[in-house]
């Protein structure tokens, strides 16, 4: 496992391109569009697209525990989405209150 500091990315398996891909989500200025991440990465594993790993804000994210809580419950894409930002911003704050 990896870290990418200050970078928010996901690398997966590009199905048209047939190889690995990198979507990294940073703007110019350094601030990272949340939703549109947390969009994408919740398409991908909706797609069931080989996602190798993602970053939030340079914390590496656990995809297998991502992918138990996107397929909890049938609710809509939004709320798959809320739970996705729920988890992670819950394991950012552990990560920041034990570094």
């Amino acid at each position: 496992m990896f870290t990418l500091i200050g970078r928010t990315f996901v690398a997966y398996e590009d199905k048209n391109l047939g190889r690995s891909t990198v979507g990294l989500l940073t703007q110019s200025q350094g601030n990272t569009n949340e939703d549109e991440w947390f969009s994408l990465l919740v398409n991908l594993i909706e797609s069931n697209s080989k996602v190798h790993i993602a970053s939030f804000r340079g914390m590496a994210v656990d995809i297998d525990e991502v992918r138990s809580i996107i397929f909890h419950d049938n609710n809509k894409c939004q709320g798959k989405i809320k739970l996705l930002k729920a988890l992670i911003l819950a394991k950012l704050r552990e990560f920041e209150k034990n570094f």
